[in-house]
């Protein structure tokens, strides 16, 4: 459990993180808090949805209308404030050993029904550059192998980013990675208030929902060390931990003909 906004990670937890290329942290969040943060998500969608976010279809009604919020820290002050004023910075510096700027974050709707997400890598969308990205991805539901819990596979974070399935997946992420030879999956099942952290380089996605009446909904942000040189996203709009704005060049180069040039 990790109560306190200066609470540091200890050595174990970041020798597992390096090795494995994942973290999964119990408790770190009460239930109050929790809730409060599905509550204020849940006025960004009524918003959202007001304002023509979601596109009914016919194949998928239930799931059409609970698309991928992004970047929503940027509609709630109040989701500002928690980001701002609880242990999410402090751990983020600890994992980077240094400080971190937040480069997006999205609410996941995974209402019964829900595909699978495919397996996909971080920073092959996000594109920070030196190094790699971090989520800081939060269970709001009890999230299980049935209601489309979180898949990883461990330790692929140092192959660096593989080359994608063309063409792409159906999905909110138009990539897909294959699981390399050696390698393996596994389910993370998680609590209300349980948080996951991966690395950008991390081969993950989620299983489909296949329950007839549970959600799993989840907020996850992504972060960069403070030391990147550019970014493909958000480059004008990198947040620090005093909530200040800080720009960095834009990534121009990253594309999958320029990061798989050399590799056939």
């Amino acid at each position: 459990m990790l109560p306190s906004k200066g609470k540091k990670l200890d050595s174990e937890k970041l020798k597992f993180f390096n090795e494995e290329g994942y973290l999964k942290l119990n408790s770190v969040f009460t239930t109050t808090e929790v809730n409060r943060l599905k509550n204020e998500l849940e006025i960004i969608w009524i918003n959202s949805v007001k304002n023509g976010f979601a596109q009914v279809s016919n194949k998928k009604t239930l799931a059409s209308l609970f698309p991928p919020m992004r970047n929503c820290h940027e509609e709630s002050q109040s989701l500002r404030n928690f980001i701002f004023n609880t242990p999410i910075f402090s751990i983020m510096r600890d994992i980077f050993s240094k400080e971190a700027l937040l480069a997006g974050s999205t609410c996941f709707y995974k209402v019964p029904g829900a595909d699978e997400l495919p397996l996909h890598q971080d920073n092959y969308d996000i594109g920070a550059f030196p190094g790699t990205t971090c989520a800081f991805w939060i269970s709001l539901d009890e999230a299980t192998t049935q209601n489309g819990c979180l898949k990883i596979v461990p330790r692929t974070h140092k192959q660096g980013l593989l080359r994608p399935n063309i063409p792409g997946h159906k999905s909110v992420y138009g990539q897909t990675v294959t699981i390399p030879k050696g390698f393996s999956s596994i389910a993370l099942e998680t609590s209300p208030g349980d948080v996951v952290l991966f690395s950008g380089d991390t081969l993950h996605g989620s299983f489909a929902n296949q329950s007839k009446n549970k959600t799993r909904n989840s907020l996850v942000m992504h972060f960069v060390p403070s030391d990147i040189e550019k970014i493909f996203v958000q480059h004008r709009s990198l947040l620090n931990s005093k909530g200040e704005v800080e720009q960095r060049k834009l990534n121009k180069s990253h594309s999958i003909k320029r990061l798989f040039r050399e590799k056939g």
